[in-house]
C-alpha cells in the first residue's frame, strides 16, 4: 500500500461545497486508480451541481508527508520553513524570504487543510554537526531541521530514516467541511 494525494476539482458551475472548490484527500491504496475512486466515493454525497457540474481529478501522486503528531510536537521548527519570492526588476534581481506560519494554530490549520502541503521528511548528512539530520518543510519551501542523529555510520542513517518512516503519515484524511470535528 502506498499512500497518495488525490485533490478534485468540482461542480465546474461556480457551485460550492461549503466554499471548497477544490476537495483533497490523503489515502492508502494499492493503485492510482484506487486511490482516485476512494476520494470520489468519499466526498459524492456532498456533490450539489447535478447535472450541470463534475467531479474531476486535477492532481494523483504518492506523498509521504510528516504525521499530524510530530507537526503539533515540533511546531517551532515548522514555522522555521521559509517560503522565496524572486522579484525581477529592470537591472536588479530581488529574492525575499519569509516565514510561512508563525503561530502552532497556522501550523496545524496547514496540515489540516488537507496536509498536501508538507513535503517528505528529508535526511542528509550535516558535516558541521557530525550526523545526520532530518529536515521538516512545506512543498517547495526551504527545510528547517526537525531532528537530528549523531554519529556518522550507515546504521546512524538508517536509524533516521527509520524515525521518519514511522513518523510518515498513513491512512486516510480528508478536508474537513465546517463544523465537522477534526
Amino acid at each position: 500500500m502506498k499512500t497518495y494525494f488525490v485533490e478534485i476539482a468540482f461542480n465546474n458551475e461556480n457551485k460550492y461545497i461549503d466554499y471548497y472548490k477544490f476537495l483533497r484527500g490523503i489515502v492508502s491504496a494499492k493503485s492510482k486508480e484506487e486511490a482516485e475512486q476512494k476520494v470520489v466515493d468519499h466526498f459524492k454525497p456532498y456533490y450539489t451541481a447535478g447535472e450541470n457540474g463534475v467531479f474531476k481529478v486535477q492532481c494523483n501522486w504518492i506523498v509521504n508527508i510528516p504525521t499530524r503528531e510530530i507537526i503539533e510536537k515540533h511546531w517551532r521548527a515548522a514555522t522555521r520553513s521559509m517560503g522565496v519570492i524572486h522579484y525581477d526588476g529592470r537591472d536588479i534581481s530581488k529574492k525575499w524570504a519569509f516565514q510561512l506560519e508563525k503561530t502552532k494554530k497556522e501550523v496545524l490549520e496547514n496540515w489540516d487543510y488537507g496536509n498536501c502541503n508538507w513535503d517528505e521528511p528529508a535526511v542528509y548528512y550535516e558535516p558541521r554537526k557530525g550526523g545526520y539530520a532530518v529536515a521538516i518543510h512545506n512543498y517547495m519551501a526551504m527545510p528547517s531541521e526537525l531532528k537530528f542523529f549523531k554519529g556518522t555510520t550507515h546504521a546512524v542513517y538508517k536509524k533516521a530514516k527509520k524515525w521518519v518512516r514511522d513518523n510518515t503519515f498513513k491512512g486516510e484524511y480528508y478536508t474537513k467541511f465546517k463544523g465537522e470535528s477534526k
